[in-house]
């Protein structure tokens, strides 16, 4: 774990004199603006704010300032010269350090200070809000400050309610104490925007040891969350009934009973690029826990994360559309060691799961009931380490859960290794690569070696030979318009999906050929100019087949008459045979027959 430097994050705090400057020269309506100096033209911060007016900037000297400050809603600039180390507000422990509530907005600007010993502003009978800044009906710009030691009933280091929408960014937000969203809380309705903050060591004795938002609409992004405690739900950010959108954060070191990391309740959710390193729960969701809601999860990463279901990710009662995430390393005691769903809905696809570790089944994937759907789904050298357990790579129990395209290999523990099922339900598996076969429901499941680079060693690259590649069905996907992998490359490399989470990287030129069977003049259709094409060439030696493959109608290594035939009768003999596979959707060719196809243009080759 990285210490905290606010140089890092672009705040060194030596323009704040500066920022002051620039304000006396920039604009009509700030020409007229006065820098008020503390403790030059007034001994204390709140003396210079009540002679301030809108548009001036009030620069604090360094030194301890026991007060607490209040911007009487007006639209000033309060800065330090040298940064929250050297300019500390104290508020003794009587109040909130810093109060916005009067309708201040984003020209509201307190910057570089620490503001400590705040003891939060009562807004009940013995209940206090905000311990460092507390923000009602308004909506201020915090930026660059250190708010540390406070405590309060809600929000500890900050508390944000009533339609407030302060933007908070480049702040370290650490060591506070709360009942609920000891470092921060947001509710009661607003658009609050909180970026590229340090939340660090704050402890809540109920929920959100870091962050609380509830019904609000909040922009979370660039922070780093971390080693945040509650006793019960989100242990690194706690959100309730509202709409969400969290993007590239790192929740590191949190713990929790539910969502060590992440726990969003009943909420409309959007997480996406997100790292989840290391979190706790002691019952669900180690990085992450779902429970009512919509939720989409795209683009993160979860590495070592425990609880005991849902090590990484652990989805409750809900419905969640889980893209290209990654599981690596997560623990459940119980069940799901990467992730955990419960009767929920919604869709896992693209997803890489390794090295996770499950007791009871699941070491890689959990589902259980539900109508989710698995697809283009690697679940590889995962572990179940109970002997009578099953699953260590998917264990699917009492649900009628479909699985595509999916590789499950390599997984180890239990009596069902690889795909363990229990209970009712009729799961089913279409185009799979799973050790061991599968004898349910379903179709073109093989067991036959993916080829991966280097198994032993954790490399799970498949090589271009592998009989996954171009292998999966199209269609898959659906309406998720997935266009990458969770690496990034392209999901149509060779035209074709390939079956799993990695589309194999195969150099330029190299594809094998994908087609129609029957297709002869591969315009994408199977029709009477296919075998006519087939004719004049055989008969002529005037024209070209593109795709000998194509039109092997009969697939038995050669192109003669007995292709046109084939393809006469499909197509005007009631009954008749329809061309082999690939037909009528384009694939490859799964006889090697000495014929190839090298490129189809009715199949985008």
């Amino acid at each position: 774990m990285r210490p905290f430097s606010f140089a890092d994050r672009g705040r060194a705090f030596g323009f704040v004199v500066f920022t002051c400057t620039v304000l006396l020269f920039v604009g009509t309506d700030r020409a007229a603006a006065d820098t008020i100096a503390v403790p030059a033209d007034f001994p204390t911060i709140q003396a210079a704010i009540n002679a301030a007016v809108a548009g001036d900037c009030v620069s604090v000297s360094p030194g301890d300032y026991f007060e607490t400050i209040d911007f009487l809603g007006k639209a000033i600039t309060v800065v330090s010269t040298d940064g929250p180390s050297v300019t500390v507000i104290n508020a003794g422990g009587v109040g909130s350090v810093v109060t916005f509530s009067q309708f201040e907005g984003n020209d509201s600007v307190l910057e570089g200070f620490r503001l400590t010993g705040g003891a939060g502003t009562e807004v009940d009978f013995m209940t206090f809000v905000g311990g460092g800044i507390v923000i009602l009906s308004a909506s201020p710009t915090i930026r660059g400050n250190s708010i540390a030691s406070n405590a309060a009933s809600f929000g500890g280091g900050i508390a944000s309610a009533f339609d407030s929408s302060p933007i908070i960014e480049g702040n370290a937000i650490q060591n506070n104490t709360a009942i609920q969203g000891a470092g921060l809380l947001m509710a009661e309705a607003g658009d609050p925007v909180i970026t590229d903050n340090l939340v660090r060591n704050n402890t809540a004795s109920d929920a959100g040891g870091g962050l609380v938002f509830a019904g609000v609409n909040v922009s979370l992004s660039e922070n780093t969350i971390e080693t945040n405690v509650c006793l019960n739900g989100g242990g690194g950010l706690l959100c309730v009934d509202g709409a969400f959108d969290i993007s590239n954060n790192v929740f590191e070191g949190n713990n929790a009973a539910d969502g060590g990391g992440i726990a969003f309740v009943d909420s409309s959710v959007t997480l996406f690029g997100n790292s989840f390193v290391d979190n706790e729960a002691t019952t669900r969701g180690g990085g992450c826990f779902a429970s009512g809601g919509d939720v989409t999860c795209e683009s993160n990463v979860y590495v070592g994360n425990s609880a005991a279901t849902g090590g990484g990710l652990s989805i409750d009662l809900g419905f969640a559309v889980v893209i290209n995430d990654v599981f690596t390393g997560n623990t459940a005691t119980s069940f799901g060691g990467g992730i955990g769903s419960v009767n929920s809905g919604g869709v896992i696809a693209g997803c890489f799961c390794s090295q996770n570790v499950a007791g009871l089944g699941g070491g890689g994937i959990y589902v259980f009931g539900g109508d989710s759907e698995l697809t283009n789904v690697t679940s590889v050298d995962n572990e179940i380490t109970i002997a009578s357990a099953r699953g260590g790579g998917l264990y699917l129990r009492s649900t009628s859960i479909l699985t595509r395209n999916s590789l499950i290999w390599g997984n180890t523990g239990g009596v069902q290794p690889n795909v363990g099922t229990f209970g009712g339900g009729d799961p089913a598996f279409e185009t799979c690569v799973i050790e061991g076969g599968w004898t349910g429901a379903g179709f073109a499941v093989i067991d036959e070696d993916p080829l991966f680079a280097d198994f032993a060693a954790g490399d799970y690259t498949l090589l271009p030979d592998s009989p996954c590649l171009n292998a999966g069905d199209s269609t898959a996907l659906g309406d998720l318009k997935i266009k990458s992998d969770y690496e990034g490359d392209s999901r149509f490399i060779c035209v074709l999906l390939d079956i799993g989470a990695d589309e194999i990287d195969v150099p330029a030129g190299e594809c094998p050929g994908v087609f129609i069977r029957g297709d002869c003049d591969v315009d994408g259709l199977v029709d009477i100019g296919d075998p006519l094409h087939a004719a004049f060439v055989l008969f002529t030696s005037a024209g070209v087949i593109e795709c000998d493959d194509a039109c092997d109608s009969n697939d038995d290594g050669d192109i003669d008459v007995a292709d046109v035939i084939y393809t006469l009768s499909a197509l005007f003999v009631p009954g008749a045979a329809p061309p082999l596979s690939p037909f009528p959707s384009c694939g490859n060719d799964g006889t090697d027959d000495g014929i190839d196809c090298n490129s189809s243009a009715g199949c985008g080759g």
